[in-house]
């Protein structure tokens, strides 16, 4: 078998391939293989991050803001909130950074009663600088004598983006409480 092959010149050449099988499935195995090497080598990293990265980063986030106000930590209460955050929340007015902060604040400087989530991250997606995530928040209020005043059930809706400082942070939120359960 040959094979036409064309010198700079212009000339046609014939090539055989007959005498050599196992040297052109050589060489052509050997020329793969530098192209891959090729490609991995001068492969840059993606500027963005893989969707898992974001995931998990929102998912700590979210963890991490839970321990924080289980704690008391009023200091970094809203650090979980973006700048522009619109809140959503049944039966409430719609809210803004100031006034979620506001809120956190109060809730955390009141000594008289005990505030603790449970969280409970049904999904999480992300894409680019946007993050999506259902989940349920679960408050449970109490004296401080450990007498229970109020649980609320909060399924809903948090919009992550990306800021700036490449923090994660709740840009908006849709929660709807289920009905409360008293003592």
């Amino acid at each position: 078998m040959t094979s036409p092959v064309f010198s700079v010149a212009g000339t046609i050449h014939l090539i055989r391939f007959v005498d050599y099988p196992s040297d052109r499935v050589a060489t052509v195995r050997l020329a793969l293989i530098f192209v891959l090497l090729a490609l991995f080598a001068f492969a840059q990293p993606c500027r963005g991050e893989s969707a898992d990265t974001g995931t998990g980063q929102i998912r700590a986030a979210l963890t991490a803001w839970k321990d924080q106000f289980n704690a008391r930590d009023s200091r970094d209460a809203c650090d979980l909130f973006a700048p522009d955050l619109v809140a959503v929340f049944r039966g409430q007015p719609v809210r803004n950074l100031s006034q979620v902060c506001g809120l956190l604040r109060r809730s955390l400087d009141d000594r008289s009663r005990r505030y603790h989530y449970d969280l409970d991250i049904i999904d999480v997606f992300a894409s680019g600088d946007l993050g999506a995530v259902r989940l349920v928040w679960t408050l449970t209020v109490t004296r401080n004598d450990g007498a229970l005043i109020d649980t609320s059930i909060e399924p809903g809706i948090d919009i992550f983006q990306r800021q700036p400082d490449r923090k994660w942070r709740i840009a908006r939120y849709i929660s709807f409480a289920q009905a409360p359960t008293r003592p």
